[in-house]
C-alpha cells in the first residue's frame, strides 16, 4: 500500500525520467571507467536518477506523511500547471517579438497566477528581479544573443 502518493509519484517520475536517458544515449560509446566515452556521464547520471526514485518510492511506501491531506495528490486542480507550462510555451513564441526583457516579465507573472495567493503585486516584484537577474547571466555574462525590447519598437 501505498502511504504517501505525492513522494511515490515523483519517485515514479524519477525512475521514468532516468530510464528515458539511460535508453536514448544513441550512438554514444560508454567505454570503461579508464577511458570514459561520451555516454559513460550521461549513462551514470541517468542510473542515479532511476536509484534515487527507486529509494524515494519506496520510501513513500513505507513512511506516512506528517498529514494526510499533504501525501494526498489532488487532480481536480488542473490550472495551475496549465499556467506554468502555459508560461514556459508563452516565453518561447514571444522571446525574438516581444524581446527578453518583456518574455520573461509576462512569463513570471503568468506562472505566479498558478500559485492560489496570487497577488499582482508581488508577482511584479518577482518579475523584475528574475528579469533583471537573467538578463545579467544570460546576456551580460554569457553573451546571448537576443533583443532586450521588442522588435516593433
Amino acid at each position: 500500500m501505498i502511504k504517501n502518493q505525492k513522494d511515490f509519484a515523483a519517485g515514479l517520475f524519477y525512475i521514468a525520467i532516468g530510464l528515458f536517458g539511460a535508453t536514448t544515449l544513441g550512438e554514444n560509446e560508454l567505454g570503461s571507467l579508464a577511458r570514459m566515452g561520451p555516454g559513460y556521464f550521461p549513462f551514470i547520471i541517468s542510473v542515479a536518477l532511476m536509484l534515487t526514485g527507486l529509494v524515494i518510492a519506496v520510501k513513500a511506501m513505507m513512511t506516512s506523511p506528517v498529514s494526510a491531506a499533504e501525501g494526498h495528490i489532488e487532480w481536480g486542480k488542473p490550472l495551475a500547471p496549465l499556467l506554468i507550462l502555459g508560461s514556459a510555451a508563452f516565453y518561447a513564441l514571444t522571446l525574438l517579438t516581444l524581446g527578453f526583457v518583456l518574455s520573461i516579465g509576462l512569463m513570471v507573472i503568468i506562472s505566479s497566477m498558478a500559485h492560489p495567493l496570487f497577488r499582482l503585486r508581488d508577482a511584479l516584484i518577482s518579475a523584475v528581479i528574475l528579469t533583471t537577474l537573467s538578463a545579467a547571466l544570460f546576456i551580460g555574462g554569457l553573451g546571448l544573443i537576443v533583443p532586450l525590447w521588442p522588435t516593433f519598437l
